[in-house]
């Protein structure tokens, strides 16, 4: 039976602890110093108090090491089985209705590029949210957008960029799991209703970003904006 094989396996530990006291290490040493040094011999009282004091010691010696290991074993399956993400917001932009708007809102609408980083088990992300917090305190809370096709962003500087919904976060990170010491970068469109970018993206505003992993853990990427003219980007031809 596997539990004889676990007490002898038990019984053999202490037993190997115990000798390695009786058959040296300091404490002997040193009795054996007494005896040479003082022509005198250890009381066979004192020989049995010693031998059950060590027997204690290597009991415990022995459960110390099983529970240690135990404990290192549990470390090491914790690790394997939960996922460690750590992201960051690398880039974002705002602006107004986008051009060719079939209607006219006031409607503020945010660009996210996010890399999230996985130094744990393998994770898809789920749950994500963003907000933003106005240097007034206002916090407000908004609303994925899921482009069909494609989308072109002209910069500050007059740069094309283009992106697909193959760049999306949504595609790069909640679909496919992000692996173990891999990253994942992808954008995110974010729209908050009747609120005109002037009251929503603002010097000091903190942009928040929210994401849970497959066991439900929650984390944040945060950004605050820090520049007096945020990067512009007008949203251009979404197809």
């Amino acid at each position: 039976m596997e539990i004889l094989k676990d007490i002898g396996r038990f019984i053999w530990a202490v037993l190997s602890i115990w000798q390695a006291y009786m058959t040296g290490g300091i404490v002997i040493a040193l009795l054996g110093l007494y005896e040479r040094l003082t022509k005198k011999t250890i009381s066979l009282r004192t020989f049995i108090i010693g031998v059950i004091a060590f027997l204690l010691a290597a009991f415990f010696l022995a459960w110390r090491d099983q529970y240690r290991g135990r404990l290192d074993t549990e470390i090491r399956i914790k690790e394997l089985s939960n996922p460690d993400l750590t992201g960051q917001i690398e880039f974002f932009s705002g602006g107004g209705n986008p051009a060719g708007a079939p209607v006219l809102t006031k409607d503020t609408f945010m660009f996210l590029l996010i890399r999230i980083w996985n130094t744990g088990a393998p994770s898809v992300i789920r749950e994500l949210k963003t907000t933003v917090k106005t240097p007034g305190g206002r916090l407000v809370e908004g609303s994925p957008m899921i482009i069909p096709g494609s989308i072109r962003m002209t910069d500050k500087d007059g740069h094309e960029i283009a992106y697909s919904m193959k760049d999306s976060l949504i595609v790069k990170a909640a679909e496919t799991p992000i692996p173990r010491n891999g990253s994942a970068e992808g954008f995110v469109i974010v729209a908050f209703k009747d609120l005109p970018k002037e009251e929503v993206i603002q010097r000091g505003s903190v942009i928040t970003f929210f994401f849970k992993d497959i066991n439900q853990k929650e984390y944040q990427a945060i950004h605050t904006i820090t520049l007096g003219k945020w990067p512009y980007l007008d949203l251009k031809d979404i197809k």
